[in-house]
């Protein structure tokens, strides 16, 4: 029985981790690293690590959250999913569980989409689309697209107008 719980404890974080990776672009960054930091709970307790062939997806989603939260934010939002109940992370990834928030969370300006936002934080740095889409994990067409939307928000055509907004805008 100890066994099949454990097999079950490690299915489960497979399964947060899965969900988490489907949120991930739903502007509920904090949330989908409460379900990772819960699923990377419950491999600790089960002994069982995350299967190495699930490590680059898990790798990439960390990093799309580290830049889409503040530091000290994704920090507040793992530590609190690490003493989540089995229970409370399937509330959690399921959607009936809130976040802790000592605020909500503004929209950004002009309508821009969380992944616009990053990115505009990128080509705000000056890196070429082919980076953008490296650093990202997107494909470079899928920039191009975020870019031709970035600037019909914006109303701008070019990067250095665009640029220009997310540095007054507070975004770089």
């Amino acid at each position: 029985a100890c066994e099949r719980s454990i097999g079950r404890q490690s299915n489960f974080a497979d399964g947060l981790d899965g969900r988490a990776g489907g949120a991930r672009h739903g502007g509920e960054p904090e949330r989908v690293a409460r379900m990772l930091g819960a699923a990377e709970a419950l491999r600790e307790r089960s002994g069982e690590p995350l299967a190495p062939f699930r490590r680059p997806g898990y790798e990439c989603m960390l990093a799309d959250l580290r830049i889409q939260l503040p530091d000290a934010e994704f920090d507040r939002a793992w530590a609190s999913s690490r003493t989540l109940s089995a229970d409370d992370a399937a509330e959690l990834a399921l959607g009936s569980h809130p976040a802790p928030r000592s605020a909500p969370v503004a929209a950004f300006p002009k309508g821009l989409s969380a992944r616009e936002v990053d990115v505009l934080r990128l080509v705000a740095e000056g890196l070429p689309d082919a980076e953008v889409a490296e650093r990202l994990f997107l494909a470079r067409r899928t920039v191009n697209t975020h870019l031709t939307s970035i600037y019909t928000k914006l109303r701008v055509n070019s990067r250095s107008a665009a640029t220009r907004f997310a540095v007054e805008h507070g975004l770089t």
